[in-house]
């Protein structure tokens, strides 16, 4: 996306769309909101590989010129916004915000039935959700765009 410049620049819904994409689905998925997003502004975008998880969509992301998508706060409480940079840096990532104003997202949890009295269970789920559900420090809520919704490309 930076034309070999080592610099990304203004990243504009157009210039986002263009790019061929990483779509990160555990179903194969392709479509999905950020595709809404980009059909609202008469545009769409190019998947050309679906991973399982984000680690393996930065990894991708970093030996080729495919954009990834994760949050600003990846990994919240435990890496600072500074560790995250380094980690990202280290990489050889770079970010730039999503240039989509994106709704909530739906997260869920799923548990074989047995588990569901198990009280070391129950502790965990809640646990889980309370993390989950827990605003931001910037006083944004959990899915919402808040500090905001970042892609990852390779640094040039």
């Amino acid at each position: 996306m930076d034309g070999g410049r080592g610099d990304a620049g203004r990243i504009d819904a157009r210039r986002f769309a263009e790019a061929d994409h990483i779509g990160i689905s555990r179903h194969g998925k392709r479509h999905g909101p950020l595709d809404d997003a980009l059909a609202a502004h008469g545009l769409r975008r190019r998947v050309a590989v679906v991973v399982p998880s984000h680690t393996s969509a930065m990894l991708l992301a970093r030996d080729s010129d495919l954009v990834a998508i994760t949050l600003a706060d990846w990994l919240p409480g435990t890496l600072t916004a500074l560790g995250l940079r380094t980690f990202l840096t280290a990489l050889g990532l770079r970010t730039f915000p999503i240039p989509l104003d994106l709704g909530p997202l739906e997260l869920g949890m799923a548990w074989h039935p047995r588990n569901a009295s198990d009280p070391g269970h129950r502790w965990f789920r809640d646990h889980v959700a309370a993390a989950v559900l827990a605003p931001r420090e910037s006083g944004g809520e959990w899915g919402r765009r808040g500090t905001g919704d970042w892609a990852l490309q390779p640094a040039s």
